[in-house]
């Protein structure tokens, strides 16, 4: 999981990774800041956000170049659906009008 501050109950996902299939799409977050990348564009845009607890995880959001962006993340068993391995966080991220749902897990 993600760096714990000392007496934390739960952690505060400061440093991980959550991607999807179907379109493939990645985002490796470290604070309020991801980096949001696809097949299509390996390098990746970086996304600053306002980043919020929320029950069981975190989200951020803000926008880029006038399209907004949401991501949300929790702690939860998820299986990516393609290779049926489990993971610890389930993720959805919308981007502007497009909807993404996928699993994450701490940064490696």
């Amino acid at each position: 999981m993600g760096k714990r501050a000392s007496g934390d109950a739960a952690p505060p996902l400061q440093v991980f990774r959550v991607f999807g299939n179907e379109p493939f799409w990645n985002a490796d977050v470290e604070g309020d800041r991801l980096t949001y990348s696809t097949p299509d564009d390996p390098a990746g845009l970086v996304l600053q956000g306002r980043r919020c607890a929320i029950p069981g995880g975190v989200e951020i959001a803000g926008s880029h170049h006038g399209r907004p962006f949401v991501l949300t993340v929790i702690e939860d068993e998820c299986s990516d659906g393609m290779s049926g391995d489990n993971y610890p966080l389930a993720a959805r991220f919308r981007f502007g009008d497009i909807d993404f749902g996928g699993c994450g897990e701490a940064a490696k």
